[in-house]
């Protein structure tokens, strides 16, 4: 329950910035790439969910 709360806000912020900045459009093909990519990858969820992993390797791998 309390993950989805924190999903909550964190999308609602997400939709706020992009709504303001009119790149709701944009914003969303992005994050429908994010989750294809996903979807995809095996094992790419678990990577990024995995606690002992530091944040600045997925943020590597990201870029």
């Amino acid at each position: 329950m309390l993950n989805i709360s924190v999903a909550r806000r964190y999308a609602e912020a997400f939709f706020n910035i992009a709504r303001e900045s009119n790149k709701v459009d944009e914003y969303q093909q992005e994050l429908e790439l994010v989750v294809e990519t996903i979807k995809k990858v095996e094992n790419l969820e678990q990577y990024f969910a995995h606690l002992l992993i530091p944040v600045n390797e997925k943020k590597a791998v990201i870029d």
